[in-house]
């Protein structure tokens, strides 16, 4: 990690492992973006994530639970698509009877 003093804030270049990616940039976050806006992502809410450069973690509250970690890439949406709910989100309680009841009271 390096940390730098500029103007009177502190600002730190995180960079990820051997590849360099840059654990804070903001071309990380577009690929959860979407994902969590597709289809495929229905029945996700509720849900806090963190997105480090090959890293998509999930909490429980504001408790680390489960990581999974993508080998030095960033992700995509597809590979989230594939990868959240079978890894991340694999031993979570399901929360489908809230999101359907809350659907239930906007289609009346």
């Amino acid at each position: 990690m390096d940390a730098r003093i500029k103007n009177g804030q502190i600002t730190e270049c995180l960079v990820s492992g051997k590849s360099g990616l840059e654990a804070m940039s903001p071309k990380n976050f577009p690929p959860l973006v979407v994902y969590l806006a597709s289809d495929a992502a229905v029945n996700i809410t509720g849900r806090i994530f963190l997105m480090m450069a090959d890293i998509c973690t999930v909490f429980k509250g504001f408790e680390v639970v489960k990581t999974i970690n993508n080998g030095g890439k960033v992700f995509t949406p597809e590979i989230l698509a594939e990868r959240v709910e079978s890894e991340l989100l694999k031993d979570f309680p399901q929360i489908n009877h809230i999101a359907k009841e809350f659907a239930g009271i906007y289609q009346r």
